[in-house]
């Protein structure tokens, strides 16, 4: 029984995150909470996009979102080299 169990949890624990579905639940919430804007961490949220930042950018001013986004560098000590993106969304309510 157990065993069945850890394999069920680790099946789930090994699909990979769709970062756009992400992105559209907090962008939900945060709209339901009345807010008009959201800061999107990809290291933060644990996603990461297939698409260049650009892009990503470009798909949400198509959809009527205001983007911006800057590289951050990420707090890890052996691979210190290593960058990721936050994304600052913002809509009309």
């Amino acid at each position: 029984m157990y065993a069945v169990n850890a394999r069920a949890i680790t099946e789930i624990a090994r699909q990979p995150k769709n970062a756009w579905q992400k992105l559209f639940e907090r962008i939900k919430e945060e709209a339901e909470h009345g807010n008009f804007m959201l800061v999107f961490d990809e290291d933060n949220e644990g996603v990461s996009f297939v698409e260049n930042r650009k892009e990503i950018k470009a798909k949400l001013e198509e959809l009527g979102y205001k983007c911006s986004y800057r590289r951050i560098k990420n707090e890890n000590y052996f691979f210190n080299d290593l960058y990721h993106n936050e994304y600052t969304i913002s809509w009309n309510i």
